[in-house]
């Protein structure tokens, strides 16, 4: 869906009126939310993180009329966007966000047991699958439970996550 709301956009990003900065504005506004909806929930792995960063600079190259013909590198266009955070960086944002407010809720809420929960007895054969509370234990490097001490005040967890993220919004 994301991607054809950036494909119906080709009149903006072919309109050389409109500057550089709106164009991106607008990408973010209008694109990047559609593709991003609900991510605070996704578990994601290494080939998803691949996928988001590939569409990004699909949409980026698009806006920018750049063909990968021209041989240009995924550098050469965030300098020309001047885009400093990337989309997994705003996905990791948001999932810390989430995470926070599903800590801090009280009572018998049924987010917070879930993940604070633990299943007992065995697993399936095979490799794991990718579990929404692995990213939160990647993204910030402390266990679950830890990170539920932390987030219970939230000045702290918003620190944690400035630090995590890099202070970018």
């Amino acid at each position: 869906m994301a991607r054809s709301s950036a494909v119906n956009l080709t009149d903006i990003w072919k309109d050389r009126g409109i500057s550089r900065n709106t164009k991106s504005h607008i990408m973010n506004a209008l694109v990047f939310p559609i593709a991003t909806y609900g991510s605070e929930t996704w578990g994601l792995g290494a080939v998803d993180r691949k996928k988001i960063h590939a569409f990004e600079m699909w949409c980026w190259r698009r806006m920018l009329r750049i063909s990968w013909k021209e041989r240009k590198s995924n550098d050469f266009v965030k300098n020309q966007i001047g885009a400093k955070v990337t989309l997994c960086q705003k996905i990791d944002k948001n999932k810390l966000q989430y995470f926070g407010h599903i800590s801090r809720r009280e009572g018998d809420n049924l987010e917070r047991i879930i993940t604070q929960g633990h299943v007992e007895g065995q697993r399936k054969r095979g490799r794991p699958k990718v579990r929404w509370a692995d990213g939160i234990k990647e993204i910030t490097g402390m266990n679950i439970c830890a990170a539920h001490r932390y987030a219970k005040d939230r000045s702290g967890w918003n620190v944690i996550i400035n630090r995590v993220t890099k202070g970018q919004s």
